[in-house]
């Protein structure tokens, strides 16, 4: 049986309210999944699953279905640097707070330490990885397809 024209376009619809619905269920149903081994057996077992990429993850696997794999890689990248900052900040917030500083000054101490990091993490990506980038060409840069305004909100 062969598709008539008309048919693709309700097709690609159908393939893509299916990828929306996969998209808000996936993520919630891993960390729900977590939660729920964590109770199960303790809280060992729950900090070492939520030590797990359970959103991230997904997210990678879905910008490289839609994107392709250099988009998904090099978002990634951006993922990892992210969860480097985060480290740093739960390390300057427990630095402060084990010293006894009240709870705002060692939150404050924790933001600058992931502002520090995110922009020393940045400057040595720019520095390592932009000069080895190949530069793509205005044809390539005009040929892309422009994503619809709802785009953005769906995938958070």
């Amino acid at each position: 049986m062969s598709l008539r024209a008309w048919d693709q376009p309700i097709l690609a619809t159908i393939r893509g309210v299916e990828s929306l619905i996969l998209k808000l269920v996936l993520t919630p149903a891993l960390i729900g999944a977590a939660s729920l081994a964590g109770r199960r057996w303790g809280a060992a077992v729950g900090g070492w699953l939520v030590g797990i990429p359970l959103t991230s993850a997904p997210i990678a696997l879905f910008l490289a279905l839609d994107h392709g794999p250099s988009f998904a890689a090099s978002a990634s990248v951006g993922m990892l640097l992210g969860t480097i900052s985060q480290a740093i900040f739960c390390l300057a917030y427990s630095f402060s707070a084990s010293r006894g500083v009240r709870w705002l000054a060692s939150f404050g101490s924790g933001c600058v330490g992931f502002a520090a990091s995110t922009v020393v993490l940045h400057l040595l990506i720019v520095l390592l990885l932009v000069p080895r980038t190949p530069e793509k060409s205005d044809e390539s840069a005009s040929s892309a397809t422009s994503l619809p305004r709802w785009d953005i909100p769906a995938r958070q």
